[in-house]
């Protein structure tokens, strides 16, 4: 798996608003250590500026972004959001994501 090193600081906010336990903190470290993390680079800013659709959040934005910069072809998110503007950009939804 691959993600932006964004995920990083949005999984460990999202745990602290949620004061969740060591166990599940401990568990999405596990999951981000199974990753392939990419930094923001220039490139992949760029690319987020041209993620369409325009109303995408630019969180969003960069993930779908880090995804085509890397060259995958499949994309993987709970995130509304984030899946119709991967579709838009051409990114293969995956199933249960």
């Amino acid at each position: 798996m691959v993600t932006s090193s964004v995920s990083e600081v949005e999984i460990g906010r999202a745990l602290g608003r949620r004061v969740a336990p060591r166990s599940v903190q401990r568990a999405a470290r596990e999951l981000l250590d199974h990753c392939e993390i990419v930094d923001l680079t220039p490139e992949i800013r760029n690319r987020a500026i041209e993620v369409r659709p325009a109303s995408v959040r630019s969180l969003d934005a960069i993930h779908v972004a880090t995804a085509l910069v890397a060259g995958l072809n499949r994309f993987a998110s709970f995130d509304v959001r984030q899946r119709i503007a991967a579709e838009e950009m051409g990114l293969k939804l995956v199933a249960g994501g």
